[in-house]
């Protein structure tokens, strides 16, 4: 028989053990102990499971929480940025400060020269 891996299986697993112990004890006499850990393991990891789904959900509330905050510092810092520029100037180098660039002047360009094709000889 294969392994079991997956945490239903194994929950499953375990309780059809117990419920199969329970129905041939009279068979497995001096083996309650046994029966006895394996009842408490099962117990244990569903009372973990349980803790870990409610983990994931509070980790899920909290990226929510966190999404919205900076979603809101976004929108805040657009706005200081946008209040630098109109109090400093758009053309004011001191707003690399702020991570914004400047309008500065255009580099003018090169006339293209136009070669005449040459002279047919």
């Amino acid at each position: 028989m294969g392994s079991i891996n997956a945490f239903g299986a194994i929950m499953a697993d375990w309780r059809r053990l117990l419920a199969a112990w329970q129905y041939h004890a009279e068979l497995l006499s001096g083996s309650a102990e046994e029966r006895d850990v394996l009842a408490q393991a099962l117990a244990d990891a569903e009372a973990l499971k349980g803790v870990q789904d409610q983990l994931q959900g509070d980790r899920q509330a909290a990226t929510q929480q966190l999404n919205a905050v900076l979603a809101h510092g976004k929108e805040v810092a657009i706005r200081i940025r946008s209040l630098a520029r109109s109090k400093i100037g758009p053309k004011s180098e001191q707003l690399v400060h702020f991570r914004v660039a400047p309008i500065r002047p255009r580099k003018k360009r090169r006339e293209a020269t136009v070669e005449a094709p040459p002279a047919a000889e």
